[in-house]
């Protein structure tokens, strides 16, 4: 076999023997070495190749993952070492959610509550409003209704 899998250092050699049959009665032994050696497995051996850049964050902040990448030179699998490499990245916390935007109060129309005078013939009118649509909320201005101006039906 040869001495290394791949690359320039592989060497393999043989040996053999002269002796079938063996020189007998003054004759010549065998022609050519008794040992060979030659280069083998000559191929360049698989190496990684660059790291690629690593890619964008999963998350923006409170810990997300980012990946890398390479490639074997030849092709092949590598024999050590991984094709791809993950590191956490925008590790900071992500801080308290944003708060709603504030939503000021509103009144509603004015309800009448009232009474019919007989003596002036007229319908006297004193309402009220509420406070409901919306009612407000965290930053926003409650209410300012004014109140209902008397209806004069004389």
């Amino acid at each position: 076999g040869c001495s290394h899998p791949c690359g320039t250092a592989g060497v393999r050699s043989r040996m053999r023997d002269c002796n079938m049959p063996p020189p007998r009665n003054g004759g010549d032994t065998c022609a050519g070495p008794f040992h060979e050696m030659d280069a083998c497995n000559t191929q360049d051996c698989p190496s990684w190749g660059p790291w690629s850049a690593f890619g964008i964050c999963s998350k923006t902040c409170g810990g997300g993952t980012r990946t890398r990448r390479r490639t074997c030179s030849t092709g092949e699998l590598c024999a050590t070492g991984d094709a791809s490499e993950t590191t956490t990245c925008n590790t900071l916390s992500c801080g308290p959610r944003a708060a709603p935007a504030p939503a000021d109060g509103d009144c509603s129309q004015c309800s009448s509550v009232g009474s019919y005078s007989q003596t002036c013939d007229e319908w006297d009118s004193a309402g009220t409003t509420q406070c409901y649509q919306p009612s407000a909320t965290s930053r926003g201005n409650p209410c300012r209704c004014d109140l209902c101006g008397g209806c004069d039906m004389c």
